[in-house]
């Protein structure tokens, strides 16, 4: 099978990229990328981990010209579609910059999976698709009410898929919604990288512990938790692929569209993860509360049942490892982590 993955040299891409080299018989990967936030590194660690050289193309997903050629060049079975701009503070203030890349961009890979004849699509979306639980835990049909523009471009694209797959009917496409992705690849080759200020509670947690010692900024501490502070449902990343992987395999059986949650179906929330980080570390983790912002929401957590009904998956690691598997990486990385 060939593999194409966009978006393969960001921090869940690479994730794939290694791992389906390294679990699935007889995989062909190559990689598009346009490196404004994955990193030639990476693909190296990819590389390193796979122990073979995987082919890399540095492309813009807007440039229609290019990824059509480029589809030609390596006429994939199926795609895997990482690529997207995914930070809900700053698709406020840039909505454009996130509708232009995250919609156009997916369309552009339909038009080209469309010339090669390539009809099974994986997509990364995201739970803020649902923006404020009406209920817990979320599941796939809970209404989707997204409170950002990027929550809304992973709506609008999703909506574009199951509509294309209802009058394409060889299609397939997989949508997984993920949580939140912590960790890194047990060789400690791949993690995620950080540019300038971590936007994400893992990173930043990591970045006042081992580089910056600024305090952790916590947004919000006046939420109907049990601690004021928000309440999250983190995956590690080692469970989030193998969700890609079941996907791959469960869309082998049907066409058409599905959309699967992917995390752990527990709440954890912001000050716990930073306890337990402290705990961890054995070092006091300062915190700065801010006031909230927007497009943040109150406790969200998925339901996972229908993921493992269907695809006969489910997450295997808790909290606790996912923060282990990051302070790892952050130690043996440091030399080479931006801060």
């Amino acid at each position: 099978m060939k593999i194409l993955i966009i978006g393969g040299a960001g921090y869940i891409g690479s994730h794939f990229a290694a791992t389906a080299i390294e679990e699935m018989a007889g995989v062909e990967v190559s990689i598009i990328d346009d490196l404004s936030t994955g990193s030639r590194g990476a693909i190296q660690a990819v590389e390193d981990i796979a122990k073979k050289s995987v082919p890399f193309y540095e492309v813009d997903i807007l440039d229609l010209e290019t990824v059509q050629e480029t589809f030609q060049t390596i006429r994939p079975d199926c795609v895997v579609h990482f690529a997207a701009k995914k930070s809900p503070e700053e698709s406020i203030r840039l909505p454009l910059d996130y509708y232009s890349n995250n919609i156009i961009g997916s369309i552009n890979i339909l038009k080209s999976m469309q010339l090669v004849n390539c009809k099974k699509l994986v997509f990364s979306s995201s739970a803020a698709v649902y923006g404020n639980p009406e209920y817990l835990p979320v599941d796939e049909n809970h209404t989707r009410t997204p409170l950002s523009p990027y929550g809304f471009s992973k709506k609008a694209i999703e909506d574009i898929l199951e509509n294309f797959c209802s009058v394409t009917p060889d299609f397939s496409v997989i949508a997984l919604r993920y949580f939140n992705p912590v960790g890194c690849h047990a060789s400690n080759l791949l993690g995620e990288r950080v540019h300038d200020k971590a936007g994400n509670l893992v990173p930043a947690i990591m970045q006042s512990i081992f580089s910056s010692s600024s305090p952790v900024k916590v947004f919000g501490n006046d939420y109907e938790t049990e601690d004021g502070t928000g309440v999250r449902d983190f995956i590690h990343i080692v469970d989030l692929i193998s969700g890609h992987l079941a996907a791959l395999k469960t869309m082998q059986k049907h066409t058409g569209y599905r959309a699967y949650n992917l995390g752990t179906g527990e709440g954890k929330s912001v000050l716990e993860c930073i306890h337990l980080a402290q705990t961890l570390v054995q070092k006091e983790i300062s915190v700065e509360v801010h006031p909230r912002r927007d497009g943040d929401i109150s406790v969200s957590y998925a339901s996972v049942a229908l993921a493992k009904e269907e695809m006969g998956w489910e997450s295997s690691f808790g909290l606790e490892e996912m923060l282990a598997s990051s302070i790892e990486w952050w130690q043996s990385q440091l030399f080479d982590v931006e801060s």
